[in-house]
């Protein structure tokens, strides 16, 4: 059975990966030969692996010799077997397994491939010529279109100067009621 794996660095973003049972081991630390890398200084290079197992015990974690080690429930362990979805401590890195099933599976791998794609995309159309208040413009909306988010805005201050909207996404905000659409409030923020 397939299982989400998501690690939460408390200074970076999350990590989120589907893993299946024909792939073993995963192997888990800072190093870039780790299926699953989580830089992060409580991390060991190699500091755990999570391998599928049988039906009873279908994923089981287990410690690699690592310094900072891992928790389950709080307390320090070696290794834990999961047969339900639970989260646990690599080091200081807080980590979720969730059991899905195959259609769950292929719906994360589909939406991924679709960001990487709209991703690359956005690179392209992101052009290096540009003026700053332009280029922060296409930034602001690759970020609205990569998440999926309506609206944003991008605050800028300045050293010694007060915080400034130059640049906003999406539908205007109600507070700018007099800007026709977006496109309007766009331009009059960046001035």
């Amino acid at each position: 059975m397939p299982v989400k794996f998501n690690a939460y660095p408390p200074d970076r973003p999350a990590l989120v990966r589907v893993l299946d049972e024909g792939d073993n081991p995963y192997r888990i630390g800072r190093s870039n030969d780790c299926e699953l890398r989580i830089d992060h200084p409580s991390i060991s290079r190699y500091h755990a692996e999570l391998i599928a197992g049988s039906a009873d015990s279908p994923w089981k974690l287990r410690d690699t010799a690592s310094k900072n080690g891992l928790r389950i429930d709080g307390r320090a362990t070696l290794s834990a077997d999961f047969t339900a979805s639970a989260w646990f401590a690599i080091g200081d890195v807080y980590c979720w397994i969730e059991f899905i099933d195959a259609a769950a599976a292929a719906h994360f791998r589909a939406q991924a491939t679709r960001l990487r794609e709209v991703s690359r995309e956005a690179l392209t159309r992101i052009t290096s010529h540009l003026e700053t208040s332009e280029l922060v413009a296409q930034t602001l909306d690759m970020v609205l279109e990569l998440s999926g988010l309506e609206r944003g805005f991008v605050l800028v201050a300045p050293a010694d100067e007060r915080c400034a909207c130059t640049c906003a996404g999406g539908s205007p905000p109600a507070i700018f009621p007099k800007a026709a659409s977006a496109a309007a409030w766009r331009r009059s923020s960046r001035r």
